[in-house]
């Protein structure tokens, strides 16, 4: 390897483990947290809105049902009174309106699967939120407790044990002092 090669991945190496050292941990992931709930924010807005388009497209869908029954009244009367022109026009009329309200009927179709596949990932995401946050702010306390930001170990003594131990080791050491200076060893 060439010497300006290494040069370069020397220096990239530093400014690297500089800039960690820098950034700071805890910092960090009170930052992800945050970006994730503004994530989870976002996306029940989008809900929210799918949900009010949803039921706008329900009021347009229910407001052709009186136009197309009277439409169908109408044609009825202008068949009655040989009137088969109107009686045709009122027909493509009713049709078109059958049409849009069919489609509307579509469109809310596909936004109430639109919204319940978005609920469920909410769902899913804010559970998933709720355990990260709970192991990240586990985390934090750990990190909190030790100058070193590294978690505890698996098991540590408490005091009292510690101290136990301290006087049972004192204990054990006058005996043998007395028993040393008495002649007798054990």
């Amino acid at each position: 390897m060439s010497l300006i090669p290494r040069v370069v991945k020397l220096v990239k190496a530093d400014i690297h483990a500089f800039l960690d050292r820098l950034e700071d941990q805890g910092q960090l992931l009170k930052q992800h947290l945050r970006d994730m709930e503004e994530a989870l924010d976002r996306k029940e807005l989008q809900l929210n809105q799918l949900t009010v388009t949803r039921r706008q497209i329900q009021q347009q869908h229910a407001s052709y049902r009186q136009p197309i029954a009277q439409l169908d009244q109408d044609v009825a009367a202008a068949i009655r009174r040989d009137k088969e022109d109107i009686a045709r026009l009122l027909i493509r009329k009713q049709k078109m309106l059958i049409g849009v309200q069919d489609k509307l009927g579509r469109q809310g179709e596909t936004l109430d699967q639109e919204i319940a596949q978005l609920r469920e990932r909410l769902a899913q995401q804010r559970i998933q939120y709720a355990q990260i946050k709970r192991r990240a702010r586990a985390y934090l306390r750990s990190a909190s407790r030790k100058p070193d930001g590294l978690p505890d170990p698996p098991w540590t003594p408490s005091r009292s044990l510690t101290e136990i131990a301290e006087a049972e080791v004192e204990l054990e050491f006058l005996q043998r002092k007395e028993a040393l200076k008495g002649g007798a060893v054990t």
